[in-house]
């Protein structure tokens, strides 16, 4: 059985509001998780370029999603 994969959908939000609930996302994010998703949408790029600058001591990559332009893949250690 498969597990859901870890992810956060930030649609909708202001950048302000956005970065928070990143930020609290990845201070809860289990130690054993390698690999999230966050769902920013394409529309203006505010989300986009905020998943690209940001950044938390676990992430060591990140991707832009080929699959999905809207949605940003990070590694962590």
């Amino acid at each position: 059985m498969r597990s859901k994969p870890y992810e956060i959908d930030l649609h909708g939000l202001t950048r302000e509001d956005a970065e928070f609930n990143l930020r609290l996302f990845f201070e809860n994010i289990p130690p054993s998780v390698r690999q999230v998703y966050v769902i920013h949408g394409i529309g203006g790029g505010v989300l986009k370029k905020l998943c690209a600058e940001f950044w938390h001591e676990r992430i060591i990559e990140r991707a832009v999603c080929v699959s999905n332009p809207g949605q940003t893949v990070y590694y962590l250690n």
